[in-house]
């Protein structure tokens, strides 16, 4: 039972260096999980207008004057981000995304 509760630890400490902010909770491993699932599917597939290849890295931020975000800096040198309100209106929209993503790969084929 220890080397899974490591295993996981470890997991949530390597999933968490593109979350530039505090995961805490009951929920910190699902929460994080998400994020990694949203960044590889970007990463992947691209997001919005630009596609995977135009995107070097995606990372999630959230600051007090300016909301909760997802950001994607792009090869060309520049960031272009999708804004929330608040982490967990981006929560929401992550886990919504992923489950639609997941619906679709599994469901309707």
């Amino acid at each position: 039972m220890k080397d899974f509760i490591k295993e996981r630890e470890k997991e949530f400490k390597e999933m968490k260096k593109f979350c530039h902010f505090h995961l805490s909770g009951k929920n910190k491993y699902w929460q994080a999980y998400q994020f990694r699932d949203i960044k590889n599917h970007i990463e992947k597939n691209g997001f919005e207008r630009y596609k995977a290849n135009d995107i070097e890295e995606v990372f999630f931020t959230n600051n007090m004057h300016f909301g909760a975000k997802i950001v994607m800096r792009l090869k060309t040198g520049g960031e272009t981000c999708k804004a929330f309100n608040s982490v967990a209106d981006m929560l929401s929209f992550i886990d919504g995304y992923n489950n639609a993503i997941f619906y679709s790969n599994n469901f309707f084929k």
